[in-house]
């Protein structure tokens, strides 16, 4: 907040970028509410950059997101990442420098990229207009033909814009107990530990830090199948598989992912439209598949003809005859 306000009083800044951003924007508006001071910084049109709001959810993408506020042009939003991606190759050289030593070179190496980055900025702006106005002409392409394909208007288009606008603006309050907090907190755990069990053996090179993590493993695991014991007890139908679930197996789907349909608070319509979306999705891939399968037939039929070949030239060269291609070699 405070880096916010002195920002503000210095340039004119329209759109507020923070990973984030879903949880410090309430926050913020909230405060406003009782200290008058900070309504100008409300003003602000506040984002996701692209990696962090793919992930976060859904909803949150499409609240949030920095691709779906007007205006924001197709924006990355990881600037900052990119500066400490830039400063981080100074790591090694001033690992054994002083303290005032690496402070001062960590400033230098910040100061040389604004120069840089304010040297540049008119090549960059101009390469991104070209970029974003390319991307903007095949995205009109694409609309148009699913326009075309599904006979559909401009009207009901930006109807199904606004539905799933509302669908993201309604959050769900789940009382305690309830069954869409249970599942709630399963989705969380389940994908907490996947996560956790995936970078156990990428990011951990030593085994006291990896028994630390397997410890926490142990923990979160326990209380997965308490969770899931609680669910099984609720629910009569659709009960979950236990030890497929605390086990992390893999492919293994829990039973409410599999069973719906419906698109959440969507309306008819932008729910038709959806649906026709991932079908056209569908059958594109599937064409996909197909080419692919084509091909890696024809390589084989290839090889096969090759290898027939290959054991015509070692019967010819076991009965005493001498291939054509021997022949040559001898002469």
């Amino acid at each position: 907040m405070f880096l916010q306000k002195e920002m503000s009083k210095k340039a004119n800044v329209t759109f507020f970028c923070m990973d984030v951003t879903c949880r410090y924007w309430p926050y913020l508006n909230k405060l406003a509410e009782g200290l008058p001071e900070l309504l100008p910084l409300t003003d602000m049109r506040p984002f996701l950059s692209v990696m962090h709001a793919k992930a976060h959810t859904a909803k949150c993408e499409v609240r949030w997101g920095g691709r779906s506020q007007d205006r924001a042009g197709n924006t990355v939003g990881e600037e900052v990442e990119q500066v400490n991606s830039f400063l981080s190759r100074a790591a090694l050289v001033t690992k054994y420098m002083t303290k005032a030593g690496r402070v001062n070179m960590l400033t230098q190496q910040a100061m040389g990229w604004n120069r840089r980055k304010r040297d540049n900025l008119h090549q960059a702006l101009a390469h991104r207009y070209l970029k974003i106005t390319d991307r903007a002409k095949v995205e009109a392409v694409s609309l148009r033909s699913i326009k075309e394909q599904h006979n559909l208007d401009q009207e009901t288009t930006q109807q199904w814009v606004c539905d799933v606008r509302q669908w993201a603006l309604t959050d769900r309050v789940y009382t305690p107990g309830c069954t869409e907090d249970l599942r709630a907190e399963i989705e969380n755990l389940t994908v907490t530990l996947l996560r956790k069990k995936q970078d156990l053996y990428r990011q951990h090179d030593s085994n006291q830090t990896r028994q630390r993590k397997r410890k926490t493993m142990a923990q979160l695991k326990i209380k997965l199948r308490d969770l899931v014991l609680q669910y099984n007890t609720t629910m009569e139908g659709d009960q979950i598989d236990e030890e497929l679930a605390c086990s992390l197996t893999d492919g293994y789907i829990l039973p409410w992912e599999t069973h719906e349909d419906d698109f959440g608070d969507l309306t008819e319509d932008a729910t038709h439209g959806l649906n026709s979306v991932l079908s056209r999705r569908w059958h594109y891939l599937k064409s996909q598949k197909k080419q692919a399968v084509n091909a890696y037939s024809s390589i084989a039929s290839k090889e096969l003809v090759f290898f027939h070949i290959q054991e015509d030239i070692e019967d010819w060269e076991d009965n005493g005859f001498t291939s054509p291609e021997s022949e040559e070699e001898e002469t």
